[in-house]
């Protein structure tokens, strides 16, 4: 049985105590089951503060202490998981940066798109930042990127990288996550399942609400997502000055939850998003889908036919939601055709190509 190693930056906190449970997190244990049930070994490694061992699922996860230093990079981290790891016959790098400050040929890494799109850290912008990224791609086997936005530019600046790259959008089990009948009846529920971080969008989604909820009585918005314990805190006290808001999380596996109470969804996402699994899922469970023009959400949502997709801005997003509020024959059709065409993203494809690479690059 062949061995694989593979690297993360953090799927728990650095204390090994708490993981916020994203569609990262969910890509991370997924794969780790394609791998063993294709017969590899794995193990999977991440930063931490101090050296621990902890389990999630039936997934086993070892900590490795390191400072993290300029750019948001993992250079000690790296060279002790090579380090810990030199017997095994292949690597993953789940984040592709990882692989710096050097990397094994016979590898994979994972683009989950282009975080650099925004102004959160000065570095993004600033002179060799794309050469960083350039290395570290060139430096590994084999790349897959969730979305075309990230090959796109790639291409367009490295075209010579162009065929390392495999694109692999995210998925959705489309038998387990399909049109039901709504839950909730009698209101207009407008479901941002998305984590509680600044890109993520959820505070223009929470602008929204206090400019939509005062002129509609039969509006309410529902927020679905984890964030860091401080952050989750702070909005459950706002949440608890709301009429007609709520916010709550549920296991990966439950998330079917969230989406049968809906009537449409919102994925406001200000940076940094790939191929978004809230949206997929949400498109796979038949709701019309407000989406960002941002990352690779272009991959999934055509404007006008399952969906909008606007700049992000708390103008665009109301003007959008009244749209379908007021619009329900036009929500309905994109609802239908949203299910249509999240079919293309069932997770038997994304078994099916990620094998594929795996079979090419891992051989057993």
């Amino acid at each position: 049985m062949k061995k694989v190693a593979l690297l993360t930056t953090q799927f728990f906190d650095l204390t090994g105590t708490y993981t916020q449970m994203g569609g990262g997190e969910r890509y991370l244990i997924d794969l780790v089951r394609l791998l063993r049930k294709k017969n590899y070994s794995v193990d999977v490694f991440q930063a931490s503060a101090t050296p621990w061992v902890k389990s999630f699922k039936d997934v086993k996860i070892t900590g490795i202490p390191c400072p993290i230093v300029d750019k948001e990079s993992f250079p000690d981290l790296t060279i002790e998981f090579h380090k810990r790891t030199e017997s095994y016959d292949y690597t993953i790098y789940f984040v592709a940066t990882l692989a710096f400050p050097e990397a094994r040929k016979n590898s994979i890494a994972i683009s989950h798109g282009i975080w650099w799109d925004n102004e959160i850290q000065d570095w993004y912008h600033a002179k060799g930042y794309n050469e960083y990224i350039r290395d570290c791609y060139r430096r590994v086997g084999k790349i897959v990127s969730v979305d075309t936005n990230t090959i796109g530019w790639t291409k367009a600046l490295y075209p010579k990288l162009y065929d390392k790259f495999e694109y692999i959008p995210n998925y959705v089990n489309t038998d387990a996550f399909k049109p039901r009948e709504k839950k909730g009846k009698g209101k207009f529920t407008v479901l941002i399942p998305r984590r509680l971080h600044e890109l993520r969008g959820y505070l223009l989604a929470a602008e929204a609400s206090k400019k939509l909820l005062p002129k509609y009585e039969d509006m309410e918005f529902y927020f679905v997502g984890r964030g860091t314990i401080e952050g989750e805190q702070q909005f459950k006290r706002w949440v608890n000055t709301q009429d007609r808001v709520r916010w709550e999380h549920f296991d990966m596996n439950k998330m079917y939850r969230a989406y049968e109470q809906a009537d449409i969804v919102l994925i406001p996402t200000l940076g940094a998003e790939g191929t978004s699994l809230s949206c997929i899922e949400a498109q796979a469970f038949g709701k019309p889908v407000i989406a960002s023009c941002v990352g690779g959400l272009s991959d999934l949502i055509i404007d006008g036919y399952n969906g909008l997709l606007i700049k992000p801005t708390v103008d665009n997003l109301c003007n959008s939601i009244e749209y379908l509020y007021h619009n329900r024959d036009k929500a309905e059709t994109f609802g239908k055709n949203a299910r249509e065409v999240s079919m293309a993203f069932d997770s038997k494809r994304w078994e099916e190509k990620w094998s594929k690479v795996l079979d090419e690059t891992f051989p057993q």
